[in-house]
């Protein structure tokens, strides 16, 4: 299981690092993130989500690497049974379980499916998720998010916790 995560926790690091590196480097990201964030706070309380998003972009993306790091960290923690690694495994996974939840529940909550008169004028430069795609990426968070809690339950069982010093 370790080297399972210390390959997928590795292609996360890549990718976070880049999006970091786009985000401080690249002028046409921060153009339009510039314009977007004009449009967004132009309309009001339709953009509110993407308002906030695109506000906090930065933290966000230095708290995925953050977090990106931990979890190779963790992973070559389990490797070598460090009893430590094992627990900052748990703690990150239950995390990442809350961020997943509660991202689904501010999507559905923030989805454009009736809206009202006054956000018809709203015309984002991305487009909100139609309801196929938000169920399918429901579904599928939940079913990520299960297969997480089981990694959580079997790291927390005796058998696994005995392997650990």
């Amino acid at each position: 299981m370790a080297w399972i995560f210390i390959v997928i926790s590795g292609f996360s690091v890549a990718i976070a690092l880049g999006q970091a590196l786009a985000l401080l480097f690249w002028p046409p990201l921060v153009e339009v993130i510039d314009q977007y964030q004009a449009t967004a706070a132009a309309q009001g309380e339709a953009a509110s989500l993407s308002a906030f998003v695109l506000d906090n972009l930065a933290w966000m993306t230095l708290s995925n690497l953050f977090v990106s790091m931990l979890v190779l960290i963790a992973a070559i923690g389990l490797l070598k049974r460090f009893n430590w690694a094992r627990l900052m495994f748990i703690v990150v996974l239950g995390l990442m379980i809350l961020w997943a939840v509660g991202s689904i529940l501010m999507l559905w909550q923030t989805a454009p499916f009736d809206a009202p008169a006054t956000a018809a004028a709203y015309q984002p430069v991305f487009r909100g998720p139609s309801m196929p795609s938000l169920l399918f990426g429901t579904v599928f968070t939940l079913l990520v998010c299960a297969l997480i809690g089981w990694v959580i339950r079997r790291l927390c069982s005796a058998p696994v916790r005995a392997e650990f010093h």
